[in-house]
């Protein structure tokens, strides 16, 4: 498949940030992205997928933050064919590629279980783990008061 076709850019308005909640806000890095950003561009497009006339930011929200920071109003995309769930298992199973904190990944994870009614055993599977691997990660979550849960993003 040439991804080249998969690649747009469009104005952050037509976004929808529904993940937004499952990340580490983390200022040094955003600082370091913008620097990259006002220097060299947008480089990696970030990853989603279409949902009726918007597209769900799967991966990128660090680029989005950054690109926005820029003054930047557009952001280059990789439209993924997959649907929502298989997106958030693909971005979560590619280890290499990103280097997940425990709480984002928990968090998503507890997206494919609860939105998605994944069980643990299919989400282990899906991420070649084990499902006690993916019962800790929603304990984590779930021991986690709300406030210190947000706190820590």
């Amino acid at each position: 498949m040439d991804t080249k076709k998969n690649i747009i850019e469009i104005d952050f308005h037509l976004l929808d940030l529904r993940y937004s909640h499952t990340r580490i806000q983390n200022a040094n890095l955003l600082a370091r992205m913008q620097n990259s950003i006002s220097r060299y561009g947008q480089i990696v497009p970030a990853l989603a997928v279409a949902e009726r006339n918007t597209f769900i930011l799967i991966d990128g929200y660090l680029r989005h933050r950054a690109m926005k920071a820029c003054g930047h109003d557009c952001i280059k995309l990789q439209v993924v064919e997959e649907n929502e769930a298989g997106a958030l298992f693909t971005v979560l199973a590619k280890n290499n590629d990103r280097q997940w904190e425990v709480i984002e990944q928990a968090s998503l994870i507890q997206e494919l279980h609860s939105r998605f009614t994944y069980s643990f055993a299919e989400i282990g599977n899906r991420l070649g783990r084990n499902k006690s691997w993916v019962k800790r990660r929603l304990d984590l979550v779930a021991s986690l008061p709300n406030e210190i849960q947000q706190a820590v993003l």
